[in-house]
């Protein structure tokens, strides 16, 4: 299983948006910097492509 980690608070949000839920946030152990691990499925994926190609 692969698996996407998403350092952007406001990707996260377009994809609890899309009824994406991640799998757990933490903190980098060096910057202590926030992030949301999902596991990438086809679900996943498309709801990805739509926030990253938004149609007009």
């Amino acid at each position: 299983m692969s698996y996407f980690y998403c350092y952007d608070g406001q990707m996260m949000r377009k994809l609890q948006d899309k009824n994406i839920r991640y799998i757990t946030r933490a903190l980098t152990i060096d910057k202590h910097q926030k992030f949301w691990l999902y596991a990438i499925n086809e679900e996943f994926q498309q709801a990805l492509e739509e926030i990253k190609n938004p149609k007009i």
